[in-house]
């Protein structure tokens, strides 16, 4: 699992045209079939609502600005350890993608990594690896 597993990130780091640093070094800056830079969720939202995209779940996570997607955190249910947090984002950065759900009904909401976003904006981060997926009603 391990060699499999190492395999992946070195060719995720070989496809990349960007490197993006230490931190998160396999996420690229934009998905390939969205302009670069990635557009804010405001844009992502009106392009959705106006069938100006298709409906795929980036296969990808795109790096997006934190300021953007902070407002679309609902409230954190329960308590989370901020300082564990902060130490696991210099470590090793980010574990896994934040994930936001854009709906065709004009909302968007961040589905997955809320207590990571709200650390990261904390720490000062400007871009956090975002995973969009696009749906009918959010």
């Amino acid at each position: 699992m391990k060699k499999l597993f190492e395999n992946w990130n070195k060719y995720l780091q070989e496809q990349s045209p960007t490197r993006i640093g230490v931190a998160y070094p396999q996420y690229k800056h934009s998905h390939a079939e969205r302009p670069a830079p990635t557009p804010t969720v405001e844009e992502l939202i009106r392009m959705w609502m106006g069938n100006e995209t298709e409906a795929y779940t980036a296969r990808e996570p795109v790096l997006m600005d934190i300021n953007d997607l902070i407002q679309y955190v609902s409230s954190a249910e329960g308590e989370f350890d901020a300082d564990a947090i902060k130490k696991e984002i210099v470590a090793t950065g980010f574990p896994d993608a934040v994930h936001i759900s854009i709906g065709r009904n004009g909302m968007a909401k961040i589905t997955n990594g809320e207590n990571y976003l709200i650390v990261a904006q904390e720490m000062g981060l400007e871009t956090a690896p975002t995973a969009i997926s696009y749906q009918i009603q959010v």
